[in-house]
């Protein structure tokens, strides 16, 4: 598992290499190794909006030194910093859902508490006529989003999957 993690992030590397070099006559990403690389998805959401070097370094619990130019670097931090106000498409979980008299101070409540117990969640209010709503959360596969779900589903009897488009997540 690890060793699949490790070569995803390397093809990733060297693809954000070639794409984000600023002069490509000076960064030229030459394959040298005669092993087949076995199929592997290039693109993984799981990975946007994330410095992958810093994850190879704490993701395994060792040293991995890869020689870059700074210029590569600083292309990559770039990217990142700009496409993290950009939304992707995934899932939230939404655990308020109501139009009766009191629902605007529910959802309210609801939002606070959430907020309280589930700091490292985001929490979505909205009031779509006539409808208050809470929605937690920026899942990128509808199975991270229903594992979540799954856990509160004590605390938050009516939650349901939401398929919007959310923000990066911050990991």
């Amino acid at each position: 598992m690890k060793t699949e993690k490790i070569i995803l992030l390397l093809t990733m590397l060297s693809l954000a290499t070639v794409s984000l070099a600023q002069n490509p006559v000076e960064h030229v990403v030459v394959d040298t190794s005669s092993t087949a690389i076995p199929h592997i998805a290039l693109i993984d959401s799981s990975y946007c909006n994330v410095y992958i070097m810093d994850l190879l370094n704490s993701d395994f619990g060792g040293e991995v030194t890869v020689n870059q130019s700074a210029a590569i670097e600083k292309a990559l931090r770039n990217q990142i910093a700009e496409n993290s106000s950009r939304k992707i498409k995934g899932y939230r979980v939404r655990i308020f859902f109501d139009n009766g008299k009191n629902a605007r101070n529910q959802s309210a409540y609801i939002a606070d508490s959430f907020a309280q117990e589930y700091p490292q969640h985001r929490v979505y209010r909205s009031h779509v006529s006539p409808y208050f709503n809470v929605t937690v959360g920026d899942f990128r596969t509808k199975k991270d989003a229903q594992l979540f779900a799954n856990s509160i589903i004590g605390r938050y009897p009516s939650v349901f999957l939401v398929k919007e488009d959310i923000n990066y997540p911050d990991n």
